[in-house]
């Protein structure tokens, strides 16, 4: 039941080992199997199963998912950058959708508010010292907008992580008025973590194209948007105490 559960609501998975969790609950039903009666495990899938159903079947999530959703007026004057975020990128060198999906609405903020400059970030490859290539980035870029103008900032693997490496980039030459873009359930924790840095933050939520966060109108959108929400609370939750945010 839980892996099910786990699979049908798209939950972050650790890169490096996509099936670690999988394995995990197959062990600890097992475990279970072994120690707990028949009637407590099937008590616990019975309110499993009404869980996922309210949360699949209804919009009592909807509410809580939206207001997780920050999306700041864009100001009329010149913006110092717009910075997008990064996600990651397969094995082709090509953007992933969530990566895809920042960088155009990351590119039409920059085009539409003539910004100084456009900033991109760079993860580490999982179990190697090397960067993502930027090759399919600046494909998509050099479509839309001057290269010129772009730089990219890396290694990062949190998000904190691109806030520090942006502001060594941007706050020594007083480039502080920037624009976030990022997916739209992150917005608020990202925003945040660059406005602690010292900057001055526009936030913008990015196009989702995995589900319909907007319309919140089928069960595989709200289960996914419920797991997005349920994993921005916790991570909200660590900047709050490291003191990120």
């Amino acid at each position: 039941m839980f892996v099910i559960t786990y699979a049908a609501t798209g939950f972050p998975r650790p890169a490096p080992f996509p099936w670690f969790d999988h394995i995990v609950a197959v062990a600890v039903g097992a475990w279970l199997g072994a120690r707990v009666s028949t009637r407590t495990i099937a008590i616990g899938s019975a309110i499993v199963a009404a869980v996922v159903y309210v949360i699949g079947f209804t919009s009592v999530m909807r509410g809580p998912v939206h207001s997780l959703i920050r999306r700041d007026p864009m100001p009329a004057d010149r913006l110092d950058a717009v910075i997008v975020l990064s996600s990651t990128v397969s094995a082709d060198s090509l953007l992933d959708p969530s990566a895809l999906e920042r960088l155009l609405t990351g590119l039409a903020v920059f085009r539409d508010n003539g910004a100084r400059l456009l900033v991109t970030t760079r993860s580490a490859i999982p179990g190697t010292n090397r960067l993502e290539s930027d090759w399919d980035r600046r494909r998509l870029v050099d479509l839309a907008a001057d290269t010129g103008r772009w730089h990219a900032v890396g290694p990062v693997a949190t998000t904190r992580d691109e806030a520090l490496r942006t502001a060594a980039l941007l706050l020594p030459l007083e480039q502080k008025r920037v624009a976030v873009v990022t997916s739209p359930l992150h917005t608020t924790r990202a925003c945040r973590a660059f406005e602690k840095v010292g900057f001055q933050v526009t936030c913008v939520p990015a196009d989702e194209r995995e589900y319909t966060v907007n319309t919140f109108n089928s069960s595989t959108t709200r289960l996914h948007a419920t797991a997005d929400w349920l994993y921005e609370q916790l991570a909200l939750l660590e900047y709050r105490v490291r003191g990120w945010i």
